[in-house]
């Protein structure tokens, strides 16, 4: 774990899905390529987070509402949901789902710097569960102080990465 508080936080859990004991690398739309967590073990994460902090929960439509529950959970206020459209319809039996969505939640008075953000990200999916270069842009443009990416794909420039 990375030492020290951070103001702003990515959080992409490994929500189970329960395909992680079949994992086909050729069939990532299926199957999980890391074990994964229950809502019980997310909620359970000790996040490094200042008093005043900004959150990014990354989840998809089977989870949005525990995502909710995890941030109340932690401590956090909602504020709103980012929507990530992937450009390409994906998996589902009653819709096809394209889009993955980031709850933003706060906590204390966060330094916010933006007026005109929007709630929507179009861009097209790359690897499993690799989020967008633009997200990252964004909150690198938009959210003050010290940021850590829990869960994280890759090393970036300016941020401590667990996961």
């Amino acid at each position: 774990m990375p030492e020290g508080l951070f103001e702003v936080i990515v959080v992409d859990p490994a929500w189970k899905y329960g395909s992680q004991d079949n994992y086909n690398p050729d069939n990532r739309r299926v199957t999980s390529p890391y074990p994964e967590m229950d809502i019980e073990n997310i909620k359970n994460i000790k996040l490094p987070s200042s008093d005043n902090c900004v959150l990014w929960l990354w989840t998809t439509h089977q989870f949005i509402w525990s995502a909710k529950e995890i941030m109340d959970y932690w401590g956090f206020d909602y504020k709103g949901i980012l929507t990530w459209n992937k450009e390409k319809m994906g998996i589902g039996s009653w819709l096809r789902m394209q889009c993955e969505f980031c709850l933003l939640g706060i906590k204390g008075k966060p330094i916010w710097d933006t007026k005109d953000t929007r709630d929507i990200i179009t861009e097209a999916r790359k690897e499993h569960s690799r989020k967008p270069v633009f997200f990252y842009e964004m909150v690198e443009r938009i959210c003050v102080g010290r940021k850590l990416d829990y869960f994280s794909r890759e090393k970036r420039k300016g941020w401590s990465s667990f996961g």
